[in-house]
């Protein structure tokens, strides 16, 4: 996929109708650029920045435009805020901990398959 020039915000721009998220890392600072897209595609990403799973409490529908700017791994030059102050401050959105259900597989048993000799 062929992106147009970097836009103002330092991101490559997206063709018209297309969604996409387009991440940079630099130097311990994180920014996430989600062009046209749900929230429950960005949630699943923020997902994995958080070490484990982020579930869509907010009941918002449509698609949006948003770039969210946080510190990952530490410090930063950048001075961006931890996600979740990031995700507040900046989507005005809050991550809650709680409990919720989620699918996972288990394997009660394996057998080893024979081998030839």
């Amino acid at each position: 996929m062929t992106f147009g020039p970097k836009a103002s915000d330092g991101f490559a721009t997206i063709p018209r109708g297309m969604s996409n998220i387009l991440i940079d890392q630099s130097n311990g600072g994180m920014a996430l650029k989600c062009v046209r897209c749900n929230l429950t595609r960005l949630i699943s990403l923020i997902g994995t920045f958080q070490n484990g799973p982020v579930t869509d409490e907010t009941g918002l529908k449509g698609t949006y435009d948003v770039i969210l700017r946080f510190s990952y791994g530490g410090a930063n030059e950048h001075n961006f805020p931890e996600l979740p102050a990031a995700i507040q401050e900046q989507l005005n959105l809050k991550l809650v901990p709680g409990k919720a259900p989620i699918e996972f597989l288990v394997i009660d048993r394996a057998a080893k398959l024979p081998t030839g000799n």
